[in-house]
């Protein structure tokens, strides 16, 4: 999960995390990335990074870590998908635990405005994940088309490199015990990039 700027954000982020010691500051709340990986730190996961760092500063603190957001859905072709009858996805056991911004937000907001969440790690997930095959049925129930899942090994996008590198399919109920709801399901979460 190398970017270009991660050490740009990582240097930003130790001089924020140093400037709430120096100021004083009793809590830090920190949106980070769902289901980090296990053991050795890499050296390009800003998020997980900033994460160790927060817990060594002896601030206390509230780690939201957010699922994939369903906006990747957006470069899947969709459309093309529609137009076709096909959706083409390169091969492999893809599982998404992806949510809505928009729930993401509310459950942020619940952690601002109400007390209890100090030291507390959630993982902003979807309860189930979901996969390409469910996705094509989505798109039948809501277009009236038919429209089948095939893979593909020649599909070239970056999107699959990137979902090979970070947990999509990991699951969590902290959302939803956090909104006091259930998630957005994925076909009322289609909507927005279906729209022409």
């Amino acid at each position: 999960m190398k970017h270009p700027d991660d050490n740009v954000r990582l240097n930003q982020h130790t001089e924020v995390v140093h400037a709430a010691l120096k100021a004083g500051v009793k809590h830090l709340l920190y949106t980070s990335f769902a289901f980090p990986p296990k053991g050795q730190i890499p050296t390009s996961h800003v998020h997980l990074l900033t994460e160790q760092m927060i817990l060594k500063s002896g601030i206390d603190y509230t780690f939201l870590r957010n699922a994939l957001y369903m906006d990747f859905v957006d470069v899947l072709g969709l459309k093309e998908a529609i137009q076709s009858g096909e959706l083409i996805t390169y091969p492999g056991n893809w599982l998404f635990n992806s949510v809505t911004r928009k729930a993401l937000a509310l459950a942020t907001a619940v952690v601002l405005t109400i007390t209890g969440h100090l030291n507390q790690i959630y993982e902003l997930t979807a309860p189930r994940s979901w996969d390409f095959s469910e996705l094509a049925e989505v798109l039948s129930e809501l277009t009236g088309k038919r429209i089948v899942h095939r893979q593909d090994s020649s599909i070239q996008h970056w999107i699959y490199s990137f979902l090979g590198k970070i947990d999509t399919a990991s699951t969590s109920k902290d959302m939803e015990r956090l909104m006091g709801r259930p998630v957005t399901p994925l076909k009322e979460s289609l909507f927005t990039f279906l729209q022409v």
